[in-house]
């Protein structure tokens, strides 16, 4: 807690913010279809989208600004039970997506050498990976891709 405490009041309130997305979608995945989550994705980007949110590309602002959302996840998800890389994945790709990131969302499958199945998420900016680790595009093979939506396809999407 002191350690909390003894941040800037941006990173308290970004991390706090990663925290209630973390545990909101943990809240929503054993109710949303599988192929709700892209719907969801949108909805939730939309819903608090800065319209004046630009991508700040490779500045230096823009670098500590994605670095500093991709730490609050991390941080926030090591600290809440059972946020696998799926809820870190379905929130990194809305607070990136959020703050005008390019993010795509993958979703991936495997079977080791033992013909164990395994399933993994992480999300990339520019293609690189930014949450669920740096070899995972490698190891998986890819079932499902989300990208963000720019800005203006943003304001402009019908609702339904």
């Amino acid at each position: 807690m002191s350690k909390f405490l003894r941040l800037p009041w941006a990173d308290k309130c970004r991390l706090l913010s990663a925290a209630l997305w973390l545990v909101g979608i943990r809240v929503l995945l054993p109710v949303v279809p599988f192929c709700g989550i892209p719907k969801l994705l949108f909805f939730l980007t939309k819903l608090g989208r800065k319209t004046s949110a630009s991508y700040a590309g490779s500045s230096g602002a823009g670098v500590h600004a994605l670095e500093s959302i991709v730490w609050s996840i991390k941080v926030a998800a090591g600290r809440i039970p059972w946020t696998t890389c799926l809820p870190q994945a379905l929130v990194a790709h809305l607070l990136l997506s959020r703050a005008g990131y390019p993010a795509r969302l993958h979703l991936g499958v495997a079977k080791s050498a033992d013909a164990e199945f395994g399933a993994h998420a992480w999300v990339d900016n520019c293609g690189s990976v930014v949450i669920g680790g740096i070899d995972s595009g490698r190891s998986y093979t890819t079932i499902l891709t989300i990208a963000s939506l720019p800005t203006h396809e943003l304001s402009a999407a019908p609702t339904r």
